[in-house]
């Protein structure tokens, strides 16, 4: 989904053309996490605070809590505030799951064609990501943030809506 952001192409395009928006990408994450270094250290905090309120003898899921960290993290450098809520994260990890698995696993062996309840599922998902994705544009096209997040750079860039 972000490749195709990214007007990313396994094939085509020339070595030169395809080095350069890996560098001007590679600027863009790199200033967006220096930019968002105190979101990091934010989201750090209320995770340790999390920990510390746990009493010494109960098990910490630590996967799932570090998986929740990387997805809130990601997703508020990349999307913005709108993910600051953990149910926001948590439906667009699911959305986002269900659409990376169908695309590897039901395209390559054809299951997403033969089960319509599959299919179903893979479109709302996928329908539900590209809302949130429009909804985020639209919201931040012509306007100034104090937040720069990557979004912002992909606006500017004068993408299409696709």
């Amino acid at each position: 989904m972000l490749k195709s952001l990214l007007r990313y192409e396994s094939h085509g395009g020339s070595v030169s053309e395809n080095h350069m928006r890996k560098k001007l990408y590679e600027n863009v994450v790199t200033n967006i996490l220096q930019n968002n270094f105190v979101l990091l250290l934010k989201l750090s905090e209320e995770l340790l605070d999390k920990w510390l309120s746990y009493p010494e003898t109960q098990h910490v899921p630590l996967t799932q809590h570090i998986l929740g960290f990387a997805m809130k993290s990601v997703t508020q450098m990349v999307m913005g505030s709108t993910f600051e809520d953990d149910q926001q994260v948590i439906c667009f990890r699911k959305n986002h799951v269900t659409v990376c698995s169908e695309i590897g696993k039901g395209f390559l062996d054809g299951s997403l064609d033969k089960s319509t309840t599959q299919r179903k599922q893979y479109e709302d998902a996928f329908v539900q990501l590209e809302s949130i994705l429009k909804k985020i544009i639209k919201e931040r096209k012509g306007r100034t943030f104090s937040q720069h997040i990557f979004i912002d750079t992909l606006v500017q860039g004068d993408l299409n809506d696709q």
